[in-house]
């Protein structure tokens, strides 16, 4: 079972995606993380772990980056796997110019 959450906003596609890849952005998006161990920008085979403010902390890797497609992929725990797109050129508001969209699917269960 996959779950997608998507949000609009008033940012620039630009600025959405500059805070998904700079690691040290996260707590400013994600209330429910605290902070991030890991290198400032993600690239494949980052790792790091996710303090959230609520539980222990969460391992994972990047297994994937696209700058120009403004995708990234990583895995958590064991087997979770999630994504995100972040205003990639065949969304249509890319396209025309309004807000940008972001999009994360993500198994339920691992």
């Amino acid at each position: 079972m996959r779950r997608t959450v998507r949000a609009t906003g008033s940012a620039s596609v630009e600025s959405v995606w500059l805070r998904y890849i700079r690691t040290e952005a996260w707590t400013t998006w994600a209330p429910q993380i605290r902070a991030v161990e890991a290198e400032a920008e993600l690239r494949v085979g980052l790792r790091g772990r996710v303090v959230p403010v609520v539980g222990p902390s969460i391992a994972f890797v990047v297994e994937a980056v696209d700058q120009q497609a403004r995708t990234w992929q990583w895995r958590v725990r064991r087997r979770a796997r999630c994504g995100c797109v972040c205003g990639t050129p065949s969304d249509p508001a890319h396209r025309s110019g309004r807000k940008p969209s972001c999009a994360s699917a993500a198994p339920l269960r691992s």
